[in-house]
């Protein structure tokens, strides 16, 4: 249940938040995490390092989300 675990807290954050961008960020090895994001609809925006990890920083935007 996690692509529509996802999927729902996206749509929750545009509808009812009323936000610009919605971000996400995983392990660089955590593929299945990897796969639901791009799954959602998330665009791969770079690798940084997040609480000491490598890390794929990814992100949608509202204009590009597809209800």
């Amino acid at each position: 249940y996690a692509t529509e675990s996802c999927r729902a807290s996206i749509k929750y954050g545009f509808n009812v938040l009323k936000l610009a961008t919605i971000y996400a960020h995983t392990h660089i090895y955590n593929f299945n995490s990897i796969r639901v994001i791009e799954k959602c609809g998330l665009n791969f925006i770079e690798q940084h390092i997040y609480d000491s990890m490598p890390a794929n920083l990814y992100k949608i935007e509202h204009s590009k989300f597809s209800k």
